[in-house]
């Protein structure tokens, strides 16, 4: 990505269950590398993350751990295809999480947006 680009972030979204929407937004994912793009995969899904199961991966660290100090979010990425897309998971069974105050959340934020301007797109599944 050169200077003169941004960042474009999309959610994908739905207010109901089981329409897909994580399959969607593995595809994309997919399909925005294959053109040349980098993008970062986020598991937003608080209660119940499963992009790591259809990624069949087990990752080390959770989005849960960028709450400690010493834990980066390059120690939790997980490197799908070098230089070209990378997932950041959540936590399942973990209801917590579901429960941050805005403190905690813009905390969580901070330590993450040193990373964001790495990619050409952030999916938000």
């Amino acid at each position: 990505m050169n200077e003169h680009q941004t960042t474009l972030s999309l959610s994908i979204m739905s207010g109901k269950g089981g329409v897909g929407k994580t399959n969607i937004a593995l595809n994309l994912a997919y399909a925005l590398t294959a053109g040349g793009h980098s993008a970062l995969l986020m598991d937003c899904d608080l209660g119940l993350a499963n992009l790591d199961v259809l990624l069949g991966v087990v990752p080390e660290k959770n989005l849960e751990d960028l709450l400690d100090d010493s834990v980066t979010p390059e120690q939790v990425l997980v490197n799908l295809e070098p230089g070209r897309i990378d997932f950041l998971p959540s936590a399942s069974g973990v209801p917590e999480l579901v429960e941050w105050d805005q403190d905690v959340q813009t905390i969580l934020f901070q330590k993450l947006n040193t990373c964001f301007e790495m990619y050409d797109f952030i999916l938000l599944d």
